[in-house]
């Protein structure tokens, strides 16, 4: 059968269990990436086709509390600054109420 062939309710259908699917592997994934880092015994490795390295990333800067501590910030024009529009699709799952 093609995707043409499919009906719509079909199709979401099957976006709903790769959806479940996606998340359960995910899951598993974590739990073997910290096991993989127990066993290395949270040491830098490189072996079996992986490598494994702890990343250090400094802290991100609060650009929200930073300008909300400049006096008269919030009378400032920020659309001078604002970027392109975007567009993008997303699809959330419905509960079954």
């Amino acid at each position: 059968m093609s995707i043409e062939d499919d009906t719509l309710e079909e199709v979401i259908e099957q976006y709903k269990q790769a959806t479940q699917l996606e998340k359960q592997l995910a899951h598993k994934k974590e739990r073997l990436k910290d096991r993989i880092i127990q066993l290395t015994g949270q040491q830098p490795f490189q072996g079996h086709g992986i490598r494994l390295q702890k990343i250090k990333r400094k802290g991100s800067v609060s650009y929200r509390k930073a300008f909300e501590s400049i006096e008269g910030f919030d009378r400032i024009d920020l659309s001078p600054f604002t970027g392109a529009e975007s567009i993008s699709w997303t699809i959330k799952e419905l509960s079954n109420d």
